[in-house]
């Protein structure tokens, strides 16, 4: 069943290509009426209409009540909420950068740090990103970065229980499937996309090769059923990946099978007589445990012009942002006008601009509520954005790291009431959701102090 858009009046409104004969007939006529007008008449009504406007009270739909710079002060690059912990709970988040793992908990306008583990290698590490897992009822962390290892970490502990292999470049991004706790997907530099089963050392999909992506694929997400991937890349394009095959889901239930019995993969021999893919598969699956997807299930490359940086799923629909010198944040669809399913082409929505975004490494989040954007950019800032109506320009920019640095990554809690931001230099800092019927003289931000 396709998912209702909540930002139809939106969708609606930029989905109009062509304007018909009658509309271009109105618009004539309006014309030739603007052209006779009394100009004086015409500019009393404009001051009018400002003045009406600026007597109306701004919205304020987010307030600092938490900002600070973490000790030490590594670039922190990922941050994650624990998605298993109720909403009615105190919140607990992840952050990673350099060789550190830092765990906050958020009491009431509040930030307070619990435990900051550090890798001890003997290689130099710089984790990238940070995602939860859970495991038999066990809290899991997994990071990775700059090696393209991923170090599981049992969360009791706070120490490795095992570290996953197979990537071939730094790690860009780690999701957690929607509808298995145990499953992350992780987006990497060698062009490719891998899924694992943290239970596993080695990877059970590799989403990849010459009908793939070209560079390096910076951002992935599930959709909500877990049956596609999309993925954005350096090579200016997105990508779906389909899930759903029946060869696929087998090779899934038998190796999760495996892993509950005894903890061990049987080795699979999909690819016998394709010399090919043999050969493949020597260089990527040593342990024979992965299966492969060389073609996208779609392909989009003319909705961005420039890296896509972040890409994320919102029921059949899609957010996805470029950065560079096309840095702005897409709301689209796959599939033509008034088609259901998933289908060929895209339908493209609303856009919107994105201030000081044009360098790369920055992930956005959608709010949980369904009514706001918020993502980072450089100069330690985070743009918030009203998606429920088409200006192109953020509703709210304010600075919430360090000004010579950016701000990496952005994520709203489980109930959507407060975001936590992190970026350059060790910067954190919260936000709280504002009451819409709040009385805006009441309200307080404390960064103003």
């Amino acid at each position: 069943m396709t998912s209702i858009c909540p930002w139809e009046a939106a969708v609606k409104l930029e989905a109009i290509d062509e304007i018909d004969e009658e509309q271009k007939l109105f618009h004539m006529s309006l014309k030739d009426e603007k052209e006779n007008m009394d100009p004086l008449l015409d500019v009393k009504s404009i001051v009018k209409e400002a003045k009406m406007r600026m007597k109306k009270p701004k919205q304020i739909p987010f307030v600092g009540t938490h900002r600070s710079v973490e000790k030490p002060a590594p670039n922190l690059y990922g941050c994650a909420f624990n998605q298993f912990i109720e909403s009615r709970r105190l919140q607990c988040a992840a952050a990673v950068g350099g060789a550190y793992i830092f765990i906050y908990y958020f009491p009431k306008n509040r930030i307070n740090k619990s435990y900051t583990l550090k890798l001890e290698q003997p290689y130099k590490e710089d984790l990238y990103q940070v995602t939860w897992c859970l495991d038999n009822h066990d809290f899991k962390i997994v990071a990775g970065g700059e090696t393209g290892k991923l170090y599981v970490i049992d969360y009791d502990e706070m120490d490795i229980d095992r570290e996953l292999i197979g990537t071939g470049g730094s790690i860009n991004e780690i999701r957690t499937s929607p509808v298995n706790p145990t499953m992350i997907a992780v987006a990497s530099a060698d062009t490719a996309i891998r899924v694992f089963d943290i239970r596993s050392p080695t990877c059970l999909l590799i989403l990849g090769g010459r009908r793939g992506h070209r560079d390096s694929v910076l951002s992935l997400d599930w959709s909500p059923d877990g049956m596609r991937l999309m993925t954005g890349s350096f090579d200016h394009r997105v990508m779906m990946w389909d899930l759903s095959g029946e060869i696929v889901q087998r090779h899934f239930k038998i190796c999760q099978y495996d892993l509950k019995s005894d903890g061990k993969i049987r080795k699979f021999n999909f690819y016998f007589g394709d010399r090919r893919l043999q050969a493949a598969r020597r260089v990527f699956d040593l342990e024979d445990h992965s299966m492969y997807i060389v073609t996208p299930m779609r392909l989009v490359d003319n909705l961005h012009f420039d890296s896509v940086d972040c890409v994320r799923f919102y029921g059949d629909y899609c957010f996805s942002r470029s950065a560079g010198h096309d840095s702005h944040i897409r709301f689209w669809r796959f599939g033509a006008h008034e088609q259901e399913k998933i289908g060929s082409g895209v339908v493209k929505m609303v856009q919107k601009q994105v201030p000081f975004g044009h360098p790369w490494f920055s992930k956005f989040a959608v709010d949980p509520c369904n009514q706001f954007l918020a993502t980072g950019g450089h100069g330690g800032i985070m743009h918030i954005y009203d998606m429920t109506d088409n200006t192109l320009e953020p509703m709210r920019t304010c600075v919430v790291g360090k000004k010579e640095g950016m701000t990496r990554q952005v994520a709203f809690s489980n109930d959507g009431h407060f975001i936590f931001a992190v970026g350059d230099c060790g910067s954190i800092a919260r936000m709280n959701r504002v009451d819409p019927h709040a009385d805006g003289a009441k309200i307080k931000d404390t960064w103003k102090k």
